[in-house]
Protein backbone atom coordinates (compact mmCIF):
# COMPACT_ATOMS: atom_id res chain seq x y z
CA UNK A 1 0.00 0.00 0.00
CA UNK A 2 2.85 2.34 0.79
CA UNK A 3 4.22 2.04 -2.73
CA UNK A 4 0.91 2.74 -4.45
CA UNK A 5 0.37 6.06 -6.23
CA UNK A 6 -3.36 5.61 -5.81
CA UNK A 7 -5.66 3.12 -4.09
CA UNK A 8 -8.98 2.37 -5.75
CA UNK A 9 -11.88 0.99 -3.69
CA UNK A 10 -15.50 0.11 -4.47
CA UNK A 11 -17.42 1.99 -1.79
CA UNK A 12 -17.10 4.94 0.65
CA UNK A 13 -16.92 2.58 3.63
CA UNK A 14 -13.72 1.08 2.20
CA UNK A 15 -12.40 4.53 1.33
CA UNK A 16 -12.67 5.51 4.99
CA UNK A 17 -10.98 2.28 6.08
CA UNK A 18 -7.95 2.70 3.81
CA UNK A 19 -7.55 6.39 4.63
CA UNK A 20 -7.72 5.91 8.41
CA UNK A 21 -6.75 2.35 9.32
CA UNK A 22 -4.24 1.79 6.51
CA UNK A 23 -2.92 5.39 6.38
CA UNK A 24 -3.11 5.54 2.59
CA UNK A 25 -2.52 9.03 1.27
CA UNK A 26 -4.66 8.88 -1.88
CA UNK A 27 -7.83 6.80 -2.10
CA UNK A 28 -10.71 7.07 -4.56
CA UNK A 29 -14.01 5.29 -4.95
CA UNK A 30 -14.61 3.78 -8.38
CA UNK A 31 -17.94 2.03 -8.66
CA UNK A 32 -18.47 -1.54 -9.69
CA UNK A 33 -19.76 -1.86 -13.23
CA UNK A 34 -23.21 -3.14 -14.10
CA UNK A 35 -24.37 -3.66 -17.66
CA UNK A 36 -27.73 -2.65 -19.07
CA UNK A 37 -30.00 -5.73 -19.24
CA UNK A 38 -30.24 -7.65 -22.50
CA UNK A 39 -33.55 -9.33 -21.65
CA UNK A 40 -36.71 -7.30 -20.92
CA UNK A 41 -38.53 -7.94 -17.65
CA UNK A 42 -41.12 -10.73 -17.82
CA UNK A 43 -44.37 -9.99 -15.95
CA UNK A 44 -45.48 -12.55 -13.39
CA UNK A 45 -48.05 -14.79 -15.12
CA UNK A 46 -49.94 -15.55 -11.89
CA UNK A 47 -49.50 -12.24 -10.07
CA UNK A 48 -47.12 -13.68 -7.48
CA UNK A 49 -44.29 -11.47 -6.27
CA UNK A 50 -41.03 -13.17 -7.23
CA UNK A 51 -38.03 -12.75 -4.93
CA UNK A 52 -34.56 -13.67 -6.21
CA UNK A 53 -31.50 -14.60 -4.13
CA UNK A 54 -28.13 -14.87 -5.88
CA UNK A 55 -25.11 -16.01 -3.91
CA UNK A 56 -23.14 -18.77 -2.26
CA UNK A 57 -25.19 -20.95 0.09
CA UNK A 58 -23.45 -20.12 3.36
CA UNK A 59 -24.54 -18.62 6.69
CA UNK A 60 -22.89 -15.24 6.09
CA UNK A 61 -25.07 -14.69 3.00
CA UNK A 62 -28.16 -15.04 5.17
CA UNK A 63 -29.71 -17.80 3.08
CA UNK A 64 -30.78 -19.85 6.10
CA UNK A 65 -32.31 -16.78 7.76
CA UNK A 66 -34.16 -16.21 4.51
CA UNK A 67 -35.68 -19.69 4.62
CA UNK A 68 -36.97 -18.98 8.14
CA UNK A 69 -38.45 -15.71 6.89
CA UNK A 70 -40.17 -17.55 4.04
CA UNK A 71 -42.00 -19.70 6.60
CA UNK A 72 -43.37 -16.57 8.27
CA UNK A 73 -44.38 -14.92 5.01
CA UNK A 74 -46.05 -18.13 3.79
CA UNK A 75 -48.41 -17.94 6.77
CA UNK A 76 -49.16 -14.26 6.14
CA UNK A 77 -49.39 -14.29 2.35
CA UNK A 78 -50.14 -17.85 1.25
CA UNK A 79 -49.70 -18.49 -2.47
CA UNK A 80 -48.82 -14.86 -3.21
CA UNK A 81 -45.04 -15.06 -3.62
CA UNK A 82 -42.13 -17.25 -4.63
CA UNK A 83 -38.40 -17.31 -3.98
CA UNK A 84 -35.88 -18.41 -6.58
CA UNK A 85 -32.45 -19.25 -5.19
CA UNK A 86 -29.60 -19.04 -7.66
CA UNK A 87 -26.63 -20.28 -5.73
CA UNK A 88 -24.22 -23.11 -5.18
CA UNK A 89 -21.14 -24.28 -3.33
CA UNK A 90 -21.12 -23.83 0.42
CA UNK A 91 -23.77 -25.78 2.29
CA UNK A 92 -25.77 -26.85 -0.72
CA UNK A 93 -26.85 -30.21 0.72
CA UNK A 94 -28.04 -28.61 3.96
CA UNK A 95 -30.05 -26.12 1.94
CA UNK A 96 -31.68 -28.85 -0.17
CA UNK A 97 -32.61 -30.88 2.91
CA UNK A 98 -34.16 -27.86 4.59
CA UNK A 99 -36.43 -26.91 1.70
CA UNK A 100 -37.51 -30.53 1.33
CA UNK A 101 -37.93 -31.28 5.04
CA UNK A 102 -39.79 -28.07 5.86
CA UNK A 103 -42.12 -28.42 2.85
CA UNK A 104 -40.80 -25.16 1.44
CA UNK A 105 -40.77 -26.47 -2.12
CA UNK A 106 -44.14 -24.79 -2.67
CA UNK A 107 -42.46 -21.41 -2.31
CA UNK A 108 -38.76 -21.99 -2.94
CA UNK A 109 -37.26 -22.95 -6.29
CA UNK A 110 -33.61 -23.96 -6.26
CA UNK A 111 -32.08 -23.08 -9.62
CA UNK A 112 -28.45 -23.94 -8.84
CA UNK A 113 -25.55 -21.70 -9.72
CA UNK A 114 -26.64 -19.27 -12.43
CA UNK A 115 -24.41 -17.71 -15.06
CA UNK A 116 -24.78 -16.06 -18.44
CA UNK A 117 -28.18 -16.35 -20.08
CA UNK A 118 -29.64 -18.39 -17.22
CA UNK A 119 -28.83 -15.62 -14.78
CA UNK A 120 -30.16 -13.02 -17.19
CA UNK A 121 -33.47 -14.89 -17.45
CA UNK A 122 -33.76 -15.29 -13.67
CA UNK A 123 -33.28 -11.54 -13.23
CA UNK A 124 -35.82 -10.84 -15.98
CA UNK A 125 -38.43 -12.87 -14.08
CA UNK A 126 -37.72 -11.28 -10.67
CA UNK A 127 -39.64 -8.55 -8.88
CA UNK A 128 -37.35 -8.07 -5.86
CA UNK A 129 -33.68 -8.83 -5.16
CA UNK A 130 -33.07 -10.20 -1.67
CA UNK A 131 -29.67 -10.62 -0.01
CA UNK A 132 -29.84 -10.69 3.82
CA UNK A 133 -26.07 -11.00 4.32
CA UNK A 134 -23.96 -10.69 7.46
CA UNK A 135 -21.00 -9.30 5.48
CA UNK A 136 -20.71 -7.73 2.03
CA UNK A 137 -18.61 -5.44 -0.09
CA UNK A 138 -20.58 -3.90 -2.94
CA UNK A 139 -22.95 -6.66 -4.10
CA UNK A 140 -23.21 -6.94 -7.87
CA UNK A 141 -26.56 -8.73 -7.63
CA UNK A 142 -28.17 -5.65 -6.05
CA UNK A 143 -26.85 -3.50 -8.90
CA UNK A 144 -28.10 -6.08 -11.41
CA UNK A 145 -31.52 -5.74 -9.80
CA UNK A 146 -31.43 -1.94 -9.73
CA UNK A 147 -30.61 -1.67 -13.42
CA UNK A 148 -33.75 -3.76 -14.04
CA UNK A 149 -35.97 -1.49 -11.89
CA UNK A 150 -36.07 -3.99 -9.01
CA UNK A 151 -35.99 -2.93 -5.33
CA UNK A 152 -33.66 -4.70 -2.92
CA UNK A 153 -34.01 -6.22 0.53
CA UNK A 154 -30.63 -6.49 2.22
CA UNK A 155 -28.75 -5.83 5.46
CA UNK A 156 -26.91 -2.73 6.66
CA UNK A 157 -23.42 -4.23 6.34
CA UNK A 158 -20.26 -3.32 4.40
CA UNK A 159 -20.93 -1.23 1.32
CA UNK A 160 -24.65 -2.13 1.13
CA UNK A 161 -25.90 1.10 2.80
CA UNK A 162 -23.97 3.04 0.15
CA UNK A 163 -26.25 1.38 -2.44
CA UNK A 164 -29.53 0.77 -0.68
CA UNK A 165 -31.38 3.66 0.97
CA UNK A 166 -34.00 2.05 3.16
CA UNK A 167 -37.45 3.32 2.24
CA UNK A 168 -36.15 4.85 -1.00
CA UNK A 169 -34.83 2.10 -3.30
CA UNK A 170 -35.10 -0.88 -0.98
CA UNK A 171 -35.43 -2.02 2.61
CA UNK A 172 -32.49 -2.62 4.96
CA UNK A 173 -32.61 -4.87 8.02
CA UNK A 174 -30.04 -5.90 10.58
CA UNK A 175 -28.21 -9.19 9.96
CA UNK A 176 -30.04 -12.14 11.47
CA UNK A 177 -33.30 -10.27 12.06
CA UNK A 178 -35.62 -12.86 10.55
CA UNK A 179 -38.79 -11.03 11.53
CA UNK A 180 -37.58 -7.84 9.84
CA UNK A 181 -36.77 -9.77 6.67
CA UNK A 182 -40.27 -11.24 6.71
CA UNK A 183 -41.77 -7.78 7.29
CA UNK A 184 -39.86 -6.39 4.31
CA UNK A 185 -41.01 -9.23 2.06
CA UNK A 186 -44.60 -8.79 3.24
CA UNK A 187 -44.51 -5.06 2.51
CA UNK A 188 -43.43 -5.62 -1.06
CA UNK A 189 -46.09 -8.30 -1.53
CA UNK A 190 -48.89 -6.15 -0.13
CA UNK A 191 -47.83 -2.78 -1.52
CA UNK A 192 -47.10 -2.96 -5.26
CA UNK A 193 -46.95 0.84 -5.55
CA UNK A 194 -44.08 1.00 -3.06
CA UNK A 195 -42.37 -1.90 -4.77
CA UNK A 196 -42.60 -0.04 -8.07
CA UNK A 197 -41.42 3.33 -6.71
CA UNK A 198 -38.47 1.71 -4.92
CA UNK A 199 -37.57 -0.09 -8.14
CA UNK A 200 -37.59 3.15 -10.11
CA UNK A 201 -35.36 4.77 -7.49
CA UNK A 202 -33.03 1.78 -7.74
CA UNK A 203 -32.77 2.30 -11.48
CA UNK A 204 -31.74 5.91 -10.91
CA UNK A 205 -29.09 4.72 -8.45
CA UNK A 206 -27.75 2.28 -11.04
CA UNK A 207 -26.93 5.02 -13.55
CA UNK A 208 -23.67 5.90 -11.79
CA UNK A 209 -22.57 2.25 -12.12
CA UNK A 210 -22.95 1.98 -15.88
CA UNK A 211 -19.74 1.49 -17.90
CA UNK A 212 -19.43 5.03 -19.30
CA UNK A 213 -19.75 6.62 -15.87
CA UNK A 214 -17.18 4.27 -14.32
CA UNK A 215 -14.80 4.75 -17.26
CA UNK A 216 -14.85 8.52 -16.68
CA UNK A 217 -13.86 7.97 -13.03
CA UNK A 218 -10.95 5.72 -13.99
CA UNK A 219 -9.79 8.14 -16.67
CA UNK A 220 -9.62 10.98 -14.15
CA UNK A 221 -7.48 8.87 -11.79
CA UNK A 222 -5.06 7.77 -14.52
CA UNK A 223 -4.78 11.34 -15.82
CA UNK A 224 -3.98 12.66 -12.35
CA UNK A 225 -1.30 10.01 -11.77
CA UNK A 226 0.33 10.53 -15.18
CA UNK A 227 0.31 14.32 -14.82
CA UNK A 228 2.29 13.99 -11.60
CA UNK A 229 4.80 11.48 -12.95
Amino acid sequence: MGKANHVVVLSPVWEKYFLTDMNCSKVSVVNNIVEEPQTPQIPSPDGKVRFLFLGILVERKGIFDLLEAVKIVARRCPDRFSLTVGGGQGEEERFKKLIAGEDLNTYVEYAGWLEGQQKEEALAKADVIILPSYAEGTPICILEGFVRHLPAISCAVGGVPDLVESGINGILTQPGDINAIAEAMTEYINKPDIRKSHGEAGYRTAQQFLPDSVADSLERIYTEILDKS
